[in-house]
């Protein structure tokens, strides 16, 4: 889930600014709002899955609260403002769903080695 959301939002960011996905490509706004939408609902079936973890999993848990808070607020904010493209001010950050979701996958791959 969010490789696909990371990937959708950082397109999003560089839309804003260049008109283009972050490497160059030509991007279907519509198109990217529809796959994050269809993540955003399966986002509901890891939120219940995660907190539904024993404490083992307190690290991930608390974590992913954090990266999930994140992405609805930014999925949010593209729902009630899409962006256009080269909109030098559609403001769109991400660095706090970055940081969250490498966290989240380091913690994710520290229990894997324990395992």
């Amino acid at each position: 889930m969010t490789n696909k959301m990371l990937n959708g939002f950082v397109n999003v960011g560089f839309y804003t600014s260049r008109g283009t996905g972050s490497t160059g490509q030509t991007l279907d706004m519509d198109f990217t709002m529809e796959r994050l939408g269809k993540a955003m609902e399966k986002k509901a079936e890891y939120d219940t899955y995660i907190q539904g973890l024993d404490a083992k999993y307190d690290n991930v848990k608390q974590v992913w609260a954090k990266l999930s808070k994140e992405t609805d607020s930014l999925y949010k904010q593209l729902k009630e403002n899409t962006p256009k493209a080269n909109d030098e001010n559609y403001k769109f950050d991400t660095g706090l769903f970055e940081q969250y979701s490498d966290a989240f996958r380091d913690d994710v791959r520290a229990l894997n080695k324990k395992q």
